[in-house]
């Protein structure tokens, strides 16, 4: 979606470390928020709630490269993204 917006010039820009430092950050809030509302006591909800999340993101990953027009559009309406 990134590529989308437009750039403007002398604006801050990481370049090619955008989308590493993009999925850095979330690994990072994702860690930092289990951290944070799990108790030592609680392992197996932890577990289900970190296999929910990989599956949803292996799914996600999926679409994004065996179905990508199905994340470009919204269903029964014009894209948001050709105004």
């Amino acid at each position: 979606m990134r590529s989308r917006l437009d750039r403007r010039t002398g604006a801050f820009d990481l370049g090619r470390l955008e989308l590493p430092v993009a999925v850095c950050a979330l690994v990072w809030t994702l860690v930092a928020l289990l951290c944070l509302v799990s108790p030592g006591e609680a392992r197996v909800s932890v577990v289900i709630v970190a296999g929910m999340l990989l599956l949803g993101g292996l799914f996600f990953l999926g679409m994004l490269v065996f179905d990508r027009e199905a994340l470009d559009t919204e269903p029964g309406g014009e894209s948001p993204f050709d105004r």
